[in-house]
């Protein structure tokens, strides 16, 4: 489980990572089901958004048609699994992970310059 991330300024809208997760998979993550072409998505987004966006587990509930916060731990549980045993999956999640890391580098690299 990821550290709590209260008061952290977020690297990367929630938003923008929903819609990279939507763009990468041509599914839509909000979408209230519980298909596996759906959930599988779903679960790379919330370990993002709790990594960049640097949401709170209460917080993440508002982006999905989930009920609580406990939802929310499972899923980064699942994440963490399928990492360890589905290379699709990890690969996929690991191309997600390297673009915010080179957004974030970008931007961060365009602010400084501009200072």
């Amino acid at each position: 489980m990821m550290p709590k991330n209260k008061g952290m300024k977020p690297l990367v809208s929630p938003m923008q990572i929903i819609q990279l997760v939507e763009d990468e998979y041509g599914v839509k993550v909000t979408k209230h089901t519980r298909k596996k072409e759906i959930i599988l998505p779903r679960h790379q987004c919330i370990y993002l958004l709790r990594k960049y966006a640097r949401l709170s587990l209460k917080s993440i509930v508002e982006y999905f048609p989930i009920t609580d916060h406990t939802t929310v731990i499972n899923s980064l549980k699942k994440n963490r699994d399928m990492m360890e045993t589905d290379i699709e999956y990890y690969t996929r999640l690991k191309k997600l992970d390297d673009e915010l890391e080179t957004y974030i580098e970008h931007k961060n690299n365009f602010l400084s310059t501009h200072k």
